[in-house]
């Protein structure tokens, strides 16, 4: 079956109809409401003139798999494998992180340095708590298992299962798992969909990607000019801050928008919501299950706050009242568990001058920093 879809002048046809509104409402004696209602109801059949007879002649073909969920998926594979591979060297130490350890330690020099404690890095940009578990637990059992781990992180994200955990983070840890699913991982997943949404709409999505970019444009243009109709400048920007606000914000959230993630609030993100307050956070966190797993495959755990990006003048980061509450409570909850605590945020070693984008180190400063957090981490290492 062949269908055809004639172009739509959308400049034109809106001015036919608010013409022909503005005539219905002076005829009814009123009728303020007509005009908005009248546009609404032609984009609506606007669109599924365009969009229906597309999505039926390609009903027939089957969904085919998200291309970007599965490139994730193989990349989480492909990280395990290479958990594996640094653990079959038998390391005494390994750190495990994101970016902000992969932008501070130069691998390669942490081995030469560590000596005989023979210090290996794991990482992954991008990657949240339940990656860090599920490395954590495929070190901790092991073979050999580590004497000790140190865990990487930015102020409240040990207790934040949530940050970055929308699709693409579902298919990455589902990868690393590979079939061998832990329900203290799995129950996270989804819960920032309504269920079946992502199904019932995924082949409209796809015809929309799939769309004339002129035709999304003037689709855009219109909606715009719609908001223009019910809602003044005031309502309009409150609209807009509403829906860029951080709730609403993309899963990979730049590192240089730490500023809103230390609020003094809770922050919602993905679905997940992360209280401002540590005994809460803790609840749904898997920072106990990390604990329960050093201990009990005899591994000393060690958690590693990093500096954010330090201010021009002071050289230190500005804090709050409530994310100072947080770290105090998370340091007493981890000293009890004599798991040790580590705050790079007061050191002045390093300046602003010596990041790169946001809470990156420059990576032409990354061997002085391997150095120095060596010095910093082997007394620890020696008692």
């Amino acid at each position: 079956m062949k269908f055809v879809c004639f172009p739509i002048d959308i400049e034109s046809v809106i001015i036919t109809v608010r013409r022909k509104a503005h005539k219905s409402a002076e005829v009814s004696g009123g009728g303020h409401w007509l005009v908005p209602l009248v546009l609404i109801l032609f984009v609506v059949a606007g669109v599924t003139v365009s969009v229906l007879p597309r999505m039926l002649a390609t009903s027939s073909i089957g969904s085919e798999p998200d291309e970007v969920l599965q490139e994730s998926f193989e990349k989480g594979e492909e990280q395990m494998e290479v958990v594996r591979k640094r653990m079959r060297s038998s390391p005494g130490v390994v750190l495990i992180g994101n970016s902000m350890l992969n932008s501070r330690v130069d691998k390669k020099l942490l081995r030469e340095i560590s000596g005989s404690f023979h210090a290996e890095a794991l990482t992954e940009g991008n990657t949240f708590s339940p990656v860090w578990y599920l490395t954590m637990k495929e070190v901790a059992q092991s073979e050999e298992p580590p004497r000790v781990m140190v865990i990487f992180f930015r102020d409240r994200f040990l207790t934040w299962p949530g940050f970055r955990f929308n699709e693409t983070g579902e298919a990455f840890a589902r990868g690393m798992m590979a079939g061998d699913e832990d329900p203290l991982v799995t129950k996270l997943f989804a819960t920032g969909e309504e269920p079946g949404l992502k199904d019932d709409f995924a082949e409209l999505k796809d015809v929309l990607k799939e769309a004339d970019g002129e035709g999304v444009d003037q689709i855009e243009s219109l909606a715009m000019d719609l908001t223009k109709i019910s809602s003044d400048k005031d309502e309009r920007r409150e609209a807009m801050n509403r829906r860029f606000s951080m709730e609403n914000l993309r899963s990979d959230v730049p590192d240089d928008l730490g500023d809103e993630i230390e609020s003094q609030n809770e922050v919602t993100m993905n679905g997940y919501t992360n209280p401002a307050e540590f005994s809460r956070a803790l609840k749904n966190s898997l920072l106990p299950d990390m604990v329960r797993l050093a201990k009990e495959n005899g591994v000393r755990l060690i958690v590693y706050r990093v500096k954010r990006r330090p201010d021009m003048d002071s050289g230190l980061r500005a804090s709050s009242e409530s994310l100072e509450r947080y770290l105090r409570d998370l340091n007493e909850w981890l000293g009890e568990r004599d798991v040790l605590f580590l705050d790079e945020n007061a050191s002045t070693e390093f300046t602003v001058e010596d990041y790169a984008d946001g809470d990156h180190i420059s990576r032409n400063v990354r061997p002085a920093f391997t150095r120095w957090f060596w010095s910093q981490l082997l007394p620890h290492l020696e008692q």
